[in-house]
C-alpha cells in the first residue's frame, strides 16, 4: 500500500469513529431523556394513587366524606393522636 492509501484509510476510520461516537452520545441522552420521563411518570401516578387512597379509605372506611382528607383540621387531629 501506498502512503497515500493509507491516509485515506486513516482518515475515513476516523470519520466512522466520530459517527459512531455521536451514535452512542445520542442513544445514551435518549436513553436518560427516557429514564427520566419514566420516572417522573411512575412519581405522578404514585402521587395520584396516594390521594385516591386517602380520599377512598377515608370516605369508605371512615364512613365520612372523602373531600375532609384535604382539611387541615384532619391531619391536626391525626398529629394530636399520634403525638399529643
Amino acid at each position: 500500500m501506498s502512503s497515500k492509501q493509507i491516509a485515506i484509510k486513516s482518515r475515513s476510520q476516523r470519520s466512522s469513529s466520530t459517527k459512531n461516537s455521536s451514535q452512542k452520545r445520542r442513544t445514551s441522552s435518549r436513553r436518560k431523556r427516557s429514564s427520566l420521563s419514566v420516572f417522573l411518570f411512575v412519581l405522578a401516578i404514585s402521587i395520584i394513587m396516594f390521594i385516591v387512597g386517602l380520599m377512598i379509605g377515608y370516605g369508605v372506611l371512615g364512613k365520612r366524606n372523602g373531600m375532609e382528607v384535604f382539611d387541615i383540621n384532619t391531619w391536626l387531629h391525626v398529629y394530636n393522636l399520634i403525638f399529643g
